[in-house]
């Protein structure tokens, strides 16, 4: 008869190997779109009577390649190439930065009314974003988010979507949904498409 210290850890150790199984690549990968990346840098614009929005792909630079590549042969150094330390690591890394930007159109007067607000990009979809900020809750940049002086979210995407996130095709049309508290004609919905 085995002890029940020993089943418990056998058991752990099962639990353990199981849950390393599937987190580090033992899913199914997945293809990024391949027009999408062929289009690569390509930018998702949309406009309406009150806001331009603006979702930009690009690759990363070379600078964060090699940051990534620093990563790699530290890890590598210290747990070796086949390990899944350094496997996870370059799987994870992302070749594909996604920069989300918007601009409000009205006069200083109607940006200074708005005291809230709630951007979703694609809502329902494998690609939807949520943004959302108070004016005066203690996060800095309220007006620069609204102005395009600094971008609303930004994502990274990986090589295999099944990773961190699938680039948003190009050949798309995608909803974005902005609600305000404040300035209420600023809420309202536009589409974004691809821009040459």
């Amino acid at each position: 008869m085995k002890s029940p210290i020993k089943l418990m850890l056998a058991g752990l150790l099962t639990i353990s190997l199981l849950l390393t199984g599937c987190s580090a690549g033992g899913g199914e990968s997945a293809e990024q779109d391949r027009k999408s990346l062929d289009a690569i840098p390509y930018t998702l614009y949309g406009e309406n009577e009150y806001w331009t929005a603006a979702y930009t792909i690009t690759a990363i630079s070379e600078d964060e390649k090699q940051s990534q590549q620093q990563t790699l042969n530290t890890i590598k150094d210290r747990f070796g190439g086949d390990s899944d330390a350094y496997r996870q690591q370059q799987q994870y890394s992302p070749v594909y930065t996604g920069v989300f930007s918007l601009t409000f159109k009205g006069d200083e007067a109607e940006l200074a009314s708005i005291k809230k607000y709630t951007v979703t990009f694609a809502p329902g979809t494998d690609y939807q974003k949520i943004s959302a900020m108070q004016r005066n809750s203690g996060q800095a940049g309220f007006d620069e988010s609204l102005t395009g002086q600094s971008s609303l979210f930004t994502a990274s995407f990986a090589e295999d979507a099944s990773i961190l996130e699938k680039i948003p095709p190009v050949d798309g049309a995608y909803k974005l949904t902005i609600k305000t508290d404040g300035y209420k004609d600023a809420a309202g919905t536009l589409t974004m498409q691809f821009k040459q």
